[in-house]
């Protein structure tokens, strides 16, 4: 099955983030654990719930999801 596109967006904003900005701090500011974090970054094996990616998505790109 294709990865979704809200995924693939997510995923590419989580591997481009400032280099400042550590998978801790993402943690800390979402809820969403490193252990989550870390394999949604390093695997396309890997697919998260819809409310964990879009909450990902809309703090790595700062911007609400619109659909």
């Amino acid at each position: 099955m294709n990865e979704s596109k809200l995924l693939a967006a997510t995923r590419e904003a989580l591997r481009h983030r400032p280099r400042t900005l550590t998978l801790g701090q993402i943690s800390n500011d979402t809820g969403i654990s490193v252990r989550w974090l870390s394999k949604i970054s390093a695997s396309d094996d890997v697919a998260p719930s819809v409310q964990i990616t879009e909450l990902l998505y809309e703090y790595l790109t700062k911007r609400k999801l619109d659909v």
